[in-house]
C-alpha cells in the first residue's frame, strides 16, 4: 500500500475523526500480546479435553455483554466491558505479509516522542498518567510489564497467562477512562490499547494437557486495537474476522501503517503524517 493510500485510509478512519482532536495522548501496550480471541475479539468457547486437535480450538473462554449494545468481548474484562461505550474496537488490524512483528507502538512512542511512564506496577503507571493528563497536555506510553515465558509469554499455558493478564489490565484500564471522564480531561485525551500481534494456534498440534491450552503462536494477519476518548466515534466495533482457523479479516482489513496514520491525525501537535510514516 502506497503512502498516499495510507493517507486516504487515515482520511476516512473508521472509528477516529480525520482532524486534530486531541492534545493529550496515551499509549498503552499490552507486552506478551494477548489472544485477541481471548479478549477484545471473542469466538466459539471450546473447553480444554485432553488430546483435542488445537485447529478445533476456537476461544479458550466465554463471552459477556458490553455497554455496546450487541457487542461481546472476553470474560475477565467485565470493567472494560462496563466502560467501553466510551470507546471503539478495530478487529482486522493487519501487519504487511512477512513483518516480522507489528511495529505501530514502536513507530509512536518513537517518532511521537511519548514519554514512557516508570512505576513498579501497570496500575500505577496508568494513575500516574491519569495525573498527568488532567493536569496538562502530555504525551505517554505506558506497558504491561512483560518477562519472557516467566511473565506473560503464551506459548505455554496460554489460557491461564492470558486470564492472569486480563486480571492485571482490566480494572486499571477502566479506571483511567472513568477518571478522564469525571475530570473532563477524556475529551482532550486519546487513549489507545494495543496489543504487540495477535495469536493463534498451531493447527497441527495435539492439545494434550492444561500447558498447551490457549493461543501460543504469533499471528499478524488479525489483532484488536482498542481506542477511547477524543476523536473517536464511540460506541463502534470495525471490522470481522473468520470465526474459524485462520481467523483472518473477512470484513474491512486495516492496514497497521494506517492505524498509526489515523492515530497521528487525531493527535494535535504530533499529528505531521510524515512523524508516524
Amino acid at each position: 500500500m502506497t503512502r498516499r493510500e495510507l493517507l486516504a485510509l487515515a482520511a476516512a478512519a473508521p472509528v477516529l475523526e480525520a482532524r486534530p482532536a486531541a492534545d493529550r495522548f496515551l499509549l498503552i501496550t499490552l507486552s506478551g500480546a494477548p489472544a485477541q480471541t481471548d479478549t477484545f475479539d471473542p469466538k466459539h468457547y471450546t473447553p480444554f479435553e485432553p488430546g483435542m486437535l488445537a485447529r478445533n480450538l476456537f476461544g479458550a473462554c466465554r463471552s459477556i455483554p458490553t455497554a455496546i449494545s450487541g457487542v461481546r468481548i472476553a470474560e475477565g474484562l467485565e470493567n472494560i466491558a462496563a466502560v467501553l461505550d466510551r470507546g471503539a474496537i478495530i478487529r482486522t488490524v493487519a501487519a504487511r505479509a512477512g513483518e516480522p512483528h507489528v511495529p505501530a507502538q514502536r513507530r509512536l512512542a518513537g517518532r511521537l516522542r511519548l514519554e514512557r511512564l516508570a512505576a513498579p506496577t501497570f496500575a500505577a503507571q496508568l494513575e500516574a498518567a491519569a495525573r498527568r493528563v488532567i493536569a496538562r497536555p502530555a504525551m505517554l506510553h505506558a506497558a504491561l510489564p512483560f518477562v519472557p515465558f516467566a511473565g506473560f509469554d503464551t506459548h505455554d499455558r496460554g489460557a491461564d497467562r492470558t486470564a492472569q493478564m486480563k486480571r492485571a489490565i482490566d480494572a486499571p484500564v477502566a479506571r483511567l477512562i472513568r477518571d478522564l471522564e469525571s475530570s473532563g480531561a477524556l475529551a482532550s485525551t486519546l487513549v489507545v490499547v494495543a496489543p504487540e500481534f495477535g495469536r493463534t494456534v498451531r493447527p497441527a498440534a495435539v492439545i494434550r494437557t492444561r500447558d498447551d491450552y490457549g493461543y501460543h503462536e504469533h499471528f499478524h494477519a488479525a489483532f484488536s486495537v482498542l481506542l477511547f476518548g477524543a476523536g473517536v466515534q464511540r460506541g463502534r466495533v470495525h471490522g470481522r474476522t473468520a470465526d474459524e482457523h485462520p481467523m483472518v479479516p473477512v470484513e474491512k482489513p486495516v492496514p497497521v501503517d494506517a492505524v498509526a496514520a489515523m492515530i497521528g491525525a487525531a493527535v494535535s501537535g504530533g499529528a505531521r503524517y510524515g512523524s508516524i510514516l
